[in-house]
């Protein structure tokens, strides 16, 4: 390794087996010129009680070592671009393993607190599983979109994660657009599912009546009620379902649709339609 010390005046280089990449180039870029400030070439470490700015550059064609420094040849080693993913190689980055594992490591930690309700990361887990079951056994499968009219509550939180794991899309709507904007989204989005929020429940009545006057399918509507309540709101012919309802009839020994590639579009959101319609982005 060649480690380049750059100072005001000059550069001073030094040389120090610290990396198995003989090739490897680190510049130092010396900020402060005082006398306190040292750099000791005969050691493997660096002292100084001032900043540095470092840039490190490997080259790919540089000999590769082993743990006792001697150069690696033929077969030992090789890259692996090019080669075939599975699922011993290759796990997609997901919002959905980081639930998991907040639910493993901090299964007790508290993850919500919202009025006098309170979950831990195992609950808040269980919730998005027998969720995502509900989800699924409504029909819902890998690819289909299912929109949000809520404010900040927790059933809010547990969507962004019940929706991926049923394979679904989750598309959150702004809680100050009006029906007709309501309507178009839900129109452009083709939304099997929209959860709604019990205050917001008239905009989306609007919405769905806009939809069916243009022989449009209107998506089943879930309404959330206040979790606190000791009367929830039950189905009436306007809509289908109630959330806590629904959460309760799913299953936690739901197997989670996970992505094939973190690539997959896991979250569909619009713009504000300041100067024109909303445009979709897929997440």
């Amino acid at each position: 390794m060649n480690i380049k010390v750059l100072h005001y005046n000059g550069f001073t280089s030094y040389q120090n087996k610290l990396s198995c990449y003989k090739s490897t180039n680190i510049t130092v870029n010396k900020i402060f010129k005082k006398s306190k400030t040292q750099f000791r070439p005969s050691s493997t470490t660096t002292t100084t009680n001032r900043s540095f700015k470092v840039r490190c550059e490997n080259s790919s064609q540089g000999p590769r070592l082993d743990e006792s420094g001697d150069e690696l040849h033929g077969k030992s080693w090789r890259s692996l671009e090019g080669v075939v993913h599975c699922s011993s190689n290759y796990v997609p980055l997901s919002p959905i393993s980081f639930l998991e594992r907040a639910a493993s490591i901090y299964s007790h930690r508290t993850s919500v607190v919202y009025g006098c309700i309170k979950y831990t990361w195992e609950e808040t887990h269980r919730r998005c599983v027998k969720l995502a079951s509900a989800i699924n056994h409504l029909g819902v499968s890998r690819g289909d979109v299912v929109a949000a009219l809520a404010p900040n509550v927790p059933a809010m939180l547990e969507l962004h994660f019940a929706v991926p794991m049923a394979g679904g899309i989750i598309c959150p709507l702004n809680k100050r657009l009006d029906a007709n904007m309501v309507s178009t989204l839900l129109e452009h989005s083709e939304a099997k599912i929209l959860f709604v929020d019990y205050q917001l429940l008239h905009v989306a009545e609007e919405a769905v009546n806009i939809l069916e006057k243009m022989d449009l399918k209107p998506p089943l509507i879930v309404v959330i009620s206040e979790q606190d309540s000791l009367s929830p709101l039950k189905p009436t012919g306007k809509y289908e379902y109630e959330y806590e309802s629904l959460v309760e009839s799913g299953v936690t020994e739901f197997s989670i649709i996970r992505p094939n590639d973190e690539c997959d579009p896991i979250s569909l959101n619009y713009t504000s339609g300041t100067t024109s319609r909303p445009k979709g982005s897929s997440l």
